[in-house]
């Protein structure tokens, strides 16, 4: 592409007709590789991302389910370049789930929706070779979700006018860090809607920490794209939960509770 149009095929030169708005750079000599004279040393900052969150000094980055102390959940923390972030636990049947899910709703070559039922009729996902599930892996999760297929909430997510899957945001409390990942946002009727995947039966055991974590993701993306509701999805009985966020005041009240109750903090953000 650049031999056709901004340089000469034979002599490299720029182009003839491009020689008046474009200019010819080289970024000189760079030293040997061999010579270390010219290195700096550098270290990966200290992360601490995990609770307990006691020390002040220094901005701490949150998520609902460390909040929550909810060690069987589906996340845990990676670091890159000095920042943590979320990621799925390879080790839970559940991310396969989410895997398959993670297309639905985007919109194929030809414009149209993919629906639960293509997915799931498809080939052989790559993520069950890329994290390592087997066929009777596959095709558990698949008869789970073929149960699925005309749920209310999958078919507002294929009927939707947008949907953005494994939306990782995070969002400034203070000198806290508030980070997530959402596994659909999607816009109906112009509003944007929440909707996370639990693989999963409806249980009162955990239903407080999930609606929790829901209201974080409503709180943290009020100012982003205002999301109207959530809606946690459990997989596997197919129960469905709608939270909103009433009280902004109230949640960040109980927040800053949540937090110096995972050891963080007692003192306003």
């Amino acid at each position: 592409m650049l031999s056709g149009s901004l340089l000469e095929p034979e002599s490299g030169e720029i182009n003839s007709f491009l020689k008046e708005i474009a200019e010819p750079f080289s970024p000189g000599e760079f030293p040997s590789l061999e010579d270390r004279s010219s290195w700096t040393e550098f270290s990966l900052p200290e992360i601490t991302s995990v609770m307990p969150v006691a020390d002040s000094s220094y901005v701490k980055y949150l998520s609902p389910t460390f909040i929550t102390s909810d060690y069987e959940a589906e996340f845990e923390t990676a670091s890159d370049a000095g920042s943590p972030d979320l990621v799925k636990r390879k080790a839970n049947i559940g991310l396969l789930a989410h895997s398959i899910l993670e297309p639905l709703g985007m919109k194929s070559v030809q414009g149209l929706p993919l629906t639960l039922k293509s997915i799931i009729d498809g080939g052989r996902p790559v993520s069950v070779d890329r994290v390592s599930f087997s066929d009777d892996d596959l095709i558990e999760v698949k008869k789970v979700l073929s149960g699925l297929v005309q749920h209310q909430i999958i078919k507002e997510v294929e009927d939707s006018e947008r949907v953005l899957s494994e939306f990782h945001f995070q969002h400034g409390f203070g000198k806290y860090v508030l980070i997530g990942i959402v596994d659909k946002l999607y816009l109906k009727d112009g509003k944007w809607r929440i909707v996370d995947f639990k693989y999963a039966n409806w249980s009162p055991g955990f239903i407080d920490k999930y609606r929790f974590q829901m209201r974080f993701y409503l709180y943290i993306l009020r100012d982003l794209l205002s999301p109207v509701e959530a809606t946690l999805l459990f997989l596997k009985d197919g129960k469905a939960e709608k939270i909103v966020l009433e009280d902004q005041v109230s949640f960040e009240a109980e927040l800053l509770q949540m937090i110096s109750r995972a050891g963080g903090d007692t003192n306003e953000p």
